[in-house]
């Protein structure tokens, strides 16, 4: 069974403080409303290889990625160190005008009841052997407070596991998946976002 070390757990919980503390500073400096904020934390299945992803998206369309990973092999520097190279990424995009339904379909579907009977926490959906991932996603219902959510190894999870999962979930963690991936393929590089945004910190 692989468990994270405590660099990696310290990272881990730094990413849930960071995400939540940007969450709430993106709300409040943002005309338009940060529809929701994702985070997720990985830790293998290679040793030393880590990946630490960030992704918002607002009400008036504009969206935010983030990410940074580490390679499994490494190599050695002068002093005989393992060095393990990473790639930092960061994309924005903004959907046009015709695509602003789909967010707030989104958004709608997050005031949802099925949304807000979704529980704080989901645990892994089988027991991590050489892999361990944990997603933060946080929303602000049009309605109401600001949530929030942990799922472990959720894109991981064979077809019959996320059977197990309340549907609410799956749609909420599919339509989350869909918007990012818009994002990464039709996005610029570009700066990073109070909304989406992971420090040096987190990278050491």
């Amino acid at each position: 069974m692989m468990t994270l070390s405590s660099s990696a757990s310290a990272r881990l919980w730094l990413l849930v403080s960071i995400l939540l503390s940007g969450y709430l500073l993106a709300a409040q400096n943002n005309t338009s409303r940060l529809v929701v904020t994702v985070g997720t934390a990985s830790s293998g299945p290679f040793g030393g290889q880590s990946g630490l992803s960030c992704f918002a998206i607002y009400s008036d369309g504009e969206a935010f990625t983030f990410a940074l990973s580490s390679e499994g092999v490494g190599s050695k520097d002068a002093s005989g160190k393992v060095i393990h190279s990473e790639k930092q990424e960061s994309r924005v995009y903004r959907f046009p005008e015709k695509d602003l339904w789909r967010i707030e379909g989104f958004a709608d579907f997050l005031d949802s009841k099925a949304v807000r009977g979704l529980k704080a926490y989901y645990p892994p959906p089988h027991r991590p052997i050489d892999f361990v991932e944990t997603t933060v996603v946080n929303w602000s219902p049009v309605k109401g407070q600001p949530k929030g959510m942990q799922v472990r190894e959720y894109y991981v999870a064979s077809l019959d596991e996320k059977a197990k999962y309340p549907s609410a979930l799956i749609v909420l963690m599919d339509s989350i998946d869909q918007f990012e991936t818009i994002v990464t393929e039709k996005g610029t590089p570009g700066a990073e976002n109070p909304g989406c945004r992971l420090p040096e910190a987190l990278s050491k």
